[in-house]
């Protein structure tokens, strides 16, 4: 998923928009992660993670913000990420085709 901290990299959403509360282990210690995501009409997937890191200059939020979209024939998808923090937004895509 989006952003890993340690841990074995799995990330579980629900698809109702329904927040699932967890912790991960970074190396600041265990931290606050909020997942949730909404399956839309037209089959495409929006997945949003934050998380809280406390650091020696205060809290600070990270938000990933992603949309998954499948092509119609199932080769390719395609997931844009906004990556959301003090220091602003970064947007990336990635396309991943099956061959």
């Amino acid at each position: 998923m989006s952003l890993r901290f340690g841990g074995d990299g799995t990330s579980v959403f629900s698809l109702d928009a329904t927040d699932l509360r967890s912790e991960t282990e970074t190396p600041m210690g265990a931290v606050p992660v909020i997942r949730n995501g909404k399956k839309q009409s037209d089959g495409s997937l929006v997945l949003s993670t934050n998380i809280t890191l406390v650091t020696p200059n205060g809290a600070m939020t990270l938000t990933t913000n992603e949309h998954w979209v499948l092509s119609a024939d199932g080769k390719t998808l395609t997931v844009k990420r906004d990556l959301i923090s003090p220091r602003g937004t970064t947007t990336d895509t990635f396309v991943y085709s099956k061959s």
